[in-house]
This record gives C-alpha cells, structure tokens and sequence, in this order.
C-alpha cells in the first residue's frame, strides 16, 4: 500500500534524580528513534523514490521547583540533537526539503 509509514522503533533510557523537599520529580532521558526506508510502495506510483533511513538521537530533563506556596515546573527538550538532516515518506514536502534540524525546547509552567 502506498503512503504507510515506515517501520519505526523507539528506545528510551530514563534516570530519576535524587530530589529534596525544594526539588521534586527530577529526571534525564536519553532516547533514539530508528525509521527504515519505506520499501513497500511500487515506484511508478511515486514522483521520487522513498527516502532512506535514518536514526534521531533525543533528550530531555524535568523537574519540579517549590517556590514559597508556588510551584514551578521546568521541561527541557531537545529533538534530533545531531542535526540530521533526513526526509520523512509521509511528509508532502519531502520532494522539495529537508526536515526541520536540531531543536531545543524550555518550557516553564508556574502554578500559582
């Protein structure tokens, strides 16, 4: 069948963080997602051949810090950390570009 994702496996390694009364629900994660090239379409279908395979290498770090009576949550992530550069088969705009390249996200969520 045409347009099917590719095969696509996820391994993820996570570490809690030794936390106190200040510091809570700390953690590391390492992570790597594998996709394989699309083999199962028929090329005459297509505009381009699938592209090829590729590995993204991931991170991220949380934790929670008691503030007074507030709580504040920080989320550290980052995506595709080697900056590969790689084409997703079931992204439309793989025939003119590459996907977007390393990416690191800082989110801050103050409870109050």
């Amino acid at each position: 069948m045409i347009f099917m994702p590719a095969d696509r496996a996820t391994a993820e390694l996570r570490y809690d963080l030794h936390t106190n009364k200040k510091i809570s629900d700390a953690h590391l994660s390492f992570g790597i997602v594998r996709t394989g090239k699309q083999n199962n379409t028929p090329e005459e279908v297509d505009l381009l051949p699938p592209p090829g395979a590729y590995s993204l290498l991931q991170a991220s770090a949380s934790c929670r810090i008691l503030l007074g009576k507030q709580t504040l949550s920080l989320f550290l992530t980052g995506t595709n950390l080697l900056d590969t550069s790689y084409r997703d088969y079931l992204n439309r705009l793989r025939y003119y570009a590459d996907e977007p390249g390393r990416n690191l996200v800082l989110r801050m969520k103050l409870d109050f």
